[in-house]
C-alpha cells in the first residue's frame, strides 16, 4: 500500500536496482563496467563498484522511510537510483553522504513530506544552521569551478564548488534519503548567452499526482 515499505528482499531489490542501471547507462559508464558494476573478486577485492554502494544506499532509504517507498518506481529507477546526474567523475559519494543525510532525515516524522524532506536537507526554515552543507565542512558558492570541482567528494574536499557542483551535491544528498531529484540548466541563463549558463535542482514531489519543482 502507498507509505508502506518495499516487502520484496533486499539481495532480488539489488539486483534488479544493478540489471535496470547496467543496462541504462552511457556507453561511456559501460567501458568501466567492473568499477561501476562490480565483480567476483573485484579490483583490489572489492566485489561492490560505484554504481552497485549507491543503489544499495537508495533501495535502504525506500526500506526505511515512508516518503521514499511511496515514490512511483519509474520516477525511482531514473532520478533516485542512478550513481550520476551528467559527466561527472564516478566517486564513492554515498559513503560520504549516508551518515550525514541520515542525521539530519532520522529527527523527521515518518509522515513527512518529500517537500519537508528537502528542506531539511538543505536549511530551510528551521533548520537553517543544521543542513547538508555544514555538515560536509562548510560548502560554499565558488563560480567557474566546472569541471575541475564538480562530483560530490570533490566539492566536499574543497569546500565549494559552482552552481554544477553544488546541484550535483544537493541531488546526491537528496538521493540518499530516497528524494527524486534531477540537475536541470540552461546554456543561457534569462535568455542571453552572454550572461552564461546556469544549474539547479529539481524534486519531485508527490502533490497534484506528483510534479516537478
Amino acid at each position: 500500500c502507498p507509505g508502506s515499505a518495499p516487502t520484496r528482499r533486499r539481495p532480488q531489490a539489488s539486483d534488479e536496482a544493478l540489471s535496470w542501471l547496467r543496462a541504462n547507462a552511457p556507453p561511456y559508464d559501460l567501458e568501466n563496467a567492473d568499477t561501476l558494476f562490480g565483480a567476483p573478486g573485484g579490483v583490489d577485492g572489492l566485489e561492490f563498484g560505484v554504481a552497485a554502494v549507491a543503489a544499495n544506499l537508495t533501495l535502504d532509504a525506500r526500506a526505511e522511510h515512508a516518503w521514499a517507498a511511496a515514490v512511483p518506481q519509474d520516477v525511482f529507477n531514473d532520478y533516485v537510483l542512478p550513481y550520476a546526474c551528467a559527466n561527472e567523475p564516478r566517486t564513492n559519494w554515498p559513503q560520504l553522504m549516508q551518515p550525514v543525510v541520515s542525521a539530519l532525515v532520522d529527527t523527521l516524522p515518518e509522515n513527512a513530506s518529500i517537500t519537508e524532506v528537502a528542506a531539511q536537507i538543505n536549511g530551510y526554515g528551521t533548520n537553517a544552521s543544521n543542513n547538508v552543507w555544514q555538515s560536509l565542512g562548510g560548502i560554499t558558492f565558488k563560480s567557474s569551478q566546472t569541471p575541475l570541482v564538480f562530483d560530490p567528494v570533490s566539492t566536499a574536499a574543497f569546500g565549494h564548488a559552482s552552481c554544477t557542483g553544488v546541484s550535483v551535491t544537493f541531488v546526491a544528498a537528496l538521493r540518499a534519503a530516497g528524494v527524486p531529484a534531477r540537475l536541470v540548466g540552461t546554456p543561457a541563463w534569462e535568455g542571453d548567452p552572454d550572461n552564461g549558463n546556469h544549474n539547479w535542482v529539481e524534486i519531485w514531489r508527490e502533490t497534484n499526482g506528483g510534479e516537478w519543482r
